[in-house]
Parts: structure tokens; C-alpha cells; sequence
């Protein structure tokens, strides 16, 4: 702190054009994203796609926030802050990327699932807990990439000890998960029944 201190003492230049960087980057960013959602949902809708507007929607959040790591990294390339900042700053923006990126993968695995499932031939109703289950699963990736690419963390240590407890889970619930599925099984059948 007392390097950052010193540093807008005698040089306040050094931190005003990062800020100023950042912020045209994020009007630009911001004007992009606008007219790229426009076109999206005009072509969504011209074509009357239901993919269009999913990836529109998975889109909308995801891309402010890369236009805010776009603007914080140019920013930093040309700020002559010292590397203990810049390297704080670089893993801040990477777990913000893959969080970003498992929120869009979160919506459109849910929305694809909940548009296309019943497409398929054959398939059994679509309920939420089908819904949930896809997203869960995204989350799950995602955390597992953000553990070992942001935080440099060991993640095989951590899926086993998930395996171990979802095995002890699994016998513990025994009567209880066999209940659940059960009442899963009964609801696709009644939905196949009015299909």
C-alpha cells in the first residue's frame, strides 16, 4: 500500500490513464455489446429461432462482465503498477473469465435442456429437476476449473473425497433416494401418458 501511496504522490499520471483506459474500453465494450444483442435478437426473431434468443439471453450478463476483465487488462498494460498488483490483478480476472463463462454455459445447458429435450425421440418429459441437474453439473465444472486455474488448486484430491462421500451418501439415503426416484419415474410416466 505504502508503493501505491508513493506512486500517486509523484506520479499521479501513472494511475489517471489507466483509469481513463479503462473507462473508454468499457464505453466501447458496452456500445459493442448493445449492437451485437440487437442483431442477435433481430436474427432470433426474423428466423423465429428459439437457439437465437437462448444464446441471447445466456449472453446478456456474461458479456458486461467481459467487457469490464477486457477493460481492467488493457488497462493494466498500460499502468506501470508493480507486479504484485498486476499479478493479484491477472488471477482476479481469470477466476472472473471462468465464472462469467459458467454462468452463460449454466443458462444455456438449462434452457436447452428445457427447448429441446422433449424434441428428442424418445426421450421422457422434461421436468425442472432434469433442468437443475444440467445446471448443477456446469456449476460443478466450473467451480472445478476456477479451483485449478485461478487458485492453482489440486482438484483430484477433492473429486475423490466427493466420490467417498456421495458413496456414503448414497448409503445412508438409501430409502430416501430410492423414494425420490421413484416419484421421478412416476411424473415422467404420467407426462409420457399425456404426451
Amino acid at each position: 500500500m505504502q508503493n501505491l501511496r508513493r506512486l500517486l504522490e509523484n506520479n499521479p499520471m501513472e494511475v489517471v490513464w489507466p483509469v481513463v483506459i479503462f473507462a473508454a474500453t468499457l464505453a466501447i465494450g458496452w456500445l459493442i455489446r448493445a449492437a451485437m444483442l440487437r442483431a442477435l435478437r433481430a436474427f432470433a426473431a426474423r428466423k423465429q429461432s428459439r437457439a437465437g434468443r437462448v444464446l441471447s439471453d445466456a449472453l446478456r450478463g456474461p458479456m458486461l462482465i467481459w467487457c469490464v476483465i477486457l477493460g481492467v487488462h488493457i488497462a493494466l498494460q498500460f499502468s506501470d503498477l508493480p507486479a504484485k498488483y498486476t499479478g493479484w490483478a491477472t488471477r482476479g480476472l481469470l477466476a472472473l473469465w471462468i465464472f462469467s463463462l459458467t454462468i452463460m454455459f449454466m443458462r444455456v445447458a438449462g434452457e436447452l435442456v428445457r427447448n429441446y429435450g422433449d424434441q428428442v425421440p424418445g426421450a421422457l418429459p422434461v421436468t425442472t429437476l432434469s433442468e437443475s441437474l444440467a445446471k448443477v453439473t456446469v456449476l460443478i465444472l466450473g467451480l472445478l476449473l476456477l479451483l485449478r486455474n485461478a487458485f492453482n488448486l489440486e482438484v483430484t484430491p477433492i473429486l475423490t473425497a466427493l466420490g467417498v462421500g456421495g458413496l456414503a451418501v448414497a448409503l445412508a439415503l438409501q430409502d430416501t433416494l430410492s423414494n425420490l426416484f421413484a416419484g421421478v419415474y412416476e411424473a415422467m410416466e404420467i407426462g409420457r401418458a399425456h404426451v
